[in-house]
């Protein structure tokens, strides 16, 4: 198996891992046709200024994944200091190097 075998059957066994063992308050669907994409929901944090919302946000994790992070892109229009117009997170750690 190439690489790229190992890391689809390695994406495809954390989703199954996922929809298992779900994370409260999050809720992530695998895309038919690219096991690479997902589309998540994000319930607002109780007891924030965002508690009582649904934030769609869009994750893809790349070729270099899991040695790159993944790409993120909220698709609720939201403010908050680390999110920019586009709905991408800006924090260093989350860029590539």
């Amino acid at each position: 198996m190439n690489d790229n075998g190992a890391l689809t059957k390695r994406i495809v066994k954390e989703s199954a891992r996922l929809q298992q063992k779900p994370v409260p308050g999050i809720s992530a669907a695998v895309d038919e046709h690219n096991p690479r994409y997902f589309k998540v929901v994000i319930d607002g944090p109780s007891e924030s200024p965002y508690e009582g919302g649904k934030f769609k946000v869009e994750l893809f994790l790349p070729e270099e994944y899991p040695m790159a992070p993944p790409k993120v892109r909220f698709m609720t229009k939201l403010y908050h200091p680390n999110i920019d117009k586009l709905g991408r997170i800006c924090l260093d750690i989350l860029k590539g190097i």
